[in-house]
Protein backbone atom coordinates (compact mmCIF):
# COMPACT_ATOMS: atom_id res chain seq x y z
CA UNK A 1 0.00 0.00 0.00
CA UNK A 2 0.99 3.39 -1.08
CA UNK A 3 1.92 5.35 2.53
CA UNK A 4 0.18 8.55 1.73
CA UNK A 5 -3.45 6.77 1.16
CA UNK A 6 -3.23 3.75 3.53
CA UNK A 7 -5.61 5.32 5.74
CA UNK A 8 -8.02 6.38 3.43
CA UNK A 9 -8.25 9.83 4.35
CA UNK A 10 -7.22 11.20 1.47
CA UNK A 11 -8.56 10.17 -2.40
CA UNK A 12 -5.92 8.05 -4.01
CA UNK A 13 -4.94 9.31 -7.34
CA UNK A 14 -6.38 6.95 -9.60
CA UNK A 15 -6.21 7.14 -13.52
CA UNK A 16 -9.13 9.65 -14.21
CA UNK A 17 -9.04 9.44 -17.67
CA UNK A 18 -11.79 6.76 -18.78
CA UNK A 19 -10.26 5.53 -21.82
CA UNK A 20 -7.17 4.26 -20.60
CA UNK A 21 -7.08 0.98 -19.70
CA UNK A 22 -5.65 2.04 -16.23
CA UNK A 23 -8.47 3.45 -15.23
CA UNK A 24 -10.19 3.05 -12.04
CA UNK A 25 -12.87 4.70 -10.36
CA UNK A 26 -12.24 6.69 -7.43
CA UNK A 27 -15.18 5.24 -5.85
CA UNK A 28 -15.29 1.69 -6.12
CA UNK A 29 -11.82 1.22 -4.50
CA UNK A 30 -9.87 2.02 -1.23
CA UNK A 31 -6.04 0.56 -1.57
CA UNK A 32 -3.66 2.44 -3.50
CA UNK A 33 -0.29 0.85 -4.33
CA UNK A 34 2.81 2.81 -4.47
CA UNK A 35 5.47 1.73 -7.79
CA UNK A 36 8.50 1.73 -6.35
CA UNK A 37 7.72 -1.18 -4.13
CA UNK A 38 6.67 -4.79 -5.74
CA UNK A 39 7.44 -7.95 -5.51
CA UNK A 40 6.12 -11.41 -5.78
CA UNK A 41 7.20 -15.34 -7.07
CA UNK A 42 8.73 -14.86 -10.57
CA UNK A 43 6.08 -16.24 -12.26
CA UNK A 44 3.66 -14.38 -10.89
CA UNK A 45 5.42 -10.98 -11.16
CA UNK A 46 6.56 -11.67 -14.76
CA UNK A 47 3.18 -12.22 -15.59
CA UNK A 48 1.92 -8.89 -14.16
CA UNK A 49 4.32 -7.19 -16.41
CA UNK A 50 3.18 -8.86 -19.70
CA UNK A 51 0.13 -7.39 -18.89
CA UNK A 52 0.94 -3.83 -17.93
CA UNK A 53 2.89 -3.99 -21.11
CA UNK A 54 -0.31 -4.93 -23.22
CA UNK A 55 -2.46 -2.17 -21.40
CA UNK A 56 0.40 0.45 -22.15
CA UNK A 57 0.64 -0.48 -25.50
CA UNK A 58 -3.12 -0.63 -25.86
CA UNK A 59 -3.24 3.06 -24.56
CA UNK A 60 -0.31 4.56 -26.64
CA UNK A 61 -1.81 3.57 -29.92
CA UNK A 62 -4.68 5.52 -28.36
CA UNK A 63 -2.34 8.87 -27.88
CA UNK A 64 -2.92 7.94 -24.13
CA UNK A 65 -0.41 8.04 -21.15
CA UNK A 66 -1.44 6.96 -17.51
CA UNK A 67 -0.73 10.26 -15.26
CA UNK A 68 1.55 8.00 -12.46
CA UNK A 69 2.69 5.75 -15.53
CA UNK A 70 3.83 2.36 -14.51
CA UNK A 71 2.10 2.97 -11.21
CA UNK A 72 -1.48 3.75 -12.63
CA UNK A 73 -1.31 0.55 -14.71
CA UNK A 74 0.41 -1.38 -11.58
CA UNK A 75 -3.26 -0.11 -9.58
CA UNK A 76 -5.58 -1.53 -12.77
CA UNK A 77 -3.71 -4.64 -12.22
CA UNK A 78 -4.11 -5.29 -8.45
CA UNK A 79 -7.47 -3.43 -9.05
CA UNK A 80 -9.10 -6.31 -10.90
CA UNK A 81 -7.48 -9.25 -8.99
CA UNK A 82 -7.04 -10.41 -5.54
CA UNK A 83 -3.93 -10.36 -4.35
CA UNK A 84 -1.76 -10.48 -0.87
CA UNK A 85 -1.13 -6.94 0.89
CA UNK A 86 2.59 -6.74 2.60
CA UNK A 87 2.84 -4.26 5.74
CA UNK A 88 3.68 -0.96 5.44
CA UNK A 89 7.13 -1.77 7.93
CA UNK A 90 8.32 -2.78 4.26
CA UNK A 91 8.04 1.36 3.27
CA UNK A 92 10.09 2.91 6.26
CA UNK A 93 12.62 0.87 6.31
Amino acid sequence: LHPAFFDHKLVPPFEKNIKSTAFVDANENLNYFQGCLSGGLTKDYLAMSEEIVKMVDIDLKENIIAEWHDESYMNKYFYIRDIDLIYLNFVFY
